[in-house]
């Protein structure tokens, strides 16, 4: 990407930010083990939990009396190392952050994990073309989102999404159910499974993920109906409208072959019936 498209659109999205996931670090290529803050002689181990072009959060193990000789370094300047192993290149590269600790949290009073917050100072090109492609491409995938036509994904397509036919449901009480996949649109999801007595009720939000490929994505739906089924006691079909989820529908839109700024005009659902066709 050409440095003066970078900088232009990193001065648009400075304030954009995303919240870190293992999937998210894999996509942007972030080498987990290798991000460190430098404060003065010492170097603290962290690890990414939102980042953004004008700041970021790390996530530390301190002492209470590590976190108190840091709080003395507020406001000062340090650096940051991080790894980035590019998905499109063989080896990894490095670059260095010049940031201010703008403070420091510790969630329990008994925990020894702390987020520490960094103000960006001065960011290397590397840093802003990563982050400037990762929102450019979450813009696509809500474009699509917001546009994208009611069609079924066909057989072949919806292998390459989910590697089979089921998904994984996510239930609070730490359970996974596995649910045969009816139907599969960019809107809704139909599933069948073994859910139990207590169904869920209609507007409840559900994660779900696939169980048949190495992809590491989560789905979200809101259930508009769930129906009990007679045939087979302790059965439901799930009728679910989807959320939006940015790594998800980055999944889907690159196997449905959308492209931005098609739109509901009909030549989106032709663009997709063509990759249809030619699956």
């Amino acid at each position: 990407m050409d440095s003066k498209v970078v900088n232009e659109r990193a001065a648009d999205l400075r304030d954009s930010s995303i919240r870190v996931t293992p999937a998210l670090l894999e996509e942007l290529g972030i080498v987990k083990s290798d991000t460190v803050l430098r404060v003065g002689d010492f170097s603290v181990s962290c690890v990414p939990f939102e980042l953004s072009l004008s700041r970021m959060e790390l996530l530390a193990v301190l002492s209470e009396r590590e976190a108190e000789f840091f709080q003395r370094y507020l406001g000062q300047s340090h650096r940051l190392f991080m790894t980035c192993r590019p998905p499109y290149g063989s080896k990894p590269h490095a670059f260095f952050l010049t940031c201010r600790i703008s403070g420091i949290r510790r969630p329990s009073p008994v925990s020894p994990y702390c987020f520490l917050g960094l103000e960006l100072v001065r960011s290397p090109l590397s840093y802003k073309e990563m982050l400037v492609g990762y929102f450019l491409e979450t813009e696509k995938s809500r474009d699509f989102f917001e546009t994208a036509p009611e069609i079924e994904l066909s057989p072949e397509q919806r292998s390459a999404l989910l590697g089979g036919g089921y998904l994984q449901l996510l239930l609070e009480e730490g359970e996974e159910r596995r649910f045969k996949v009816l139907s599969f649109t960019p809107r809704r999801v139909t599933l069948f499974g073994e859910y139990g007595d207590s169904i869920p009720a209609d507007g409840a939000v559900l994660e779900f993920r696939p169980t048949d490929t190495d992809e590491d994505f989560e789905l979200k739906g809101v259930c508009l109906r769930s129906r009990p089924s007679v045939e087979a006691p302790g059965f439901s079909t799930l009728e679910l409208e989807l959320r939006f989820t940015p790594g998800a529908f980055a999944r889907i839109r690159r196997v449905v072959g959308w492209m931005p700024g098609i739109g509901r005009n009909g030549q989106a659902g032709a663009r997709i019936q063509d990759r249809r066709g030619c699956a």
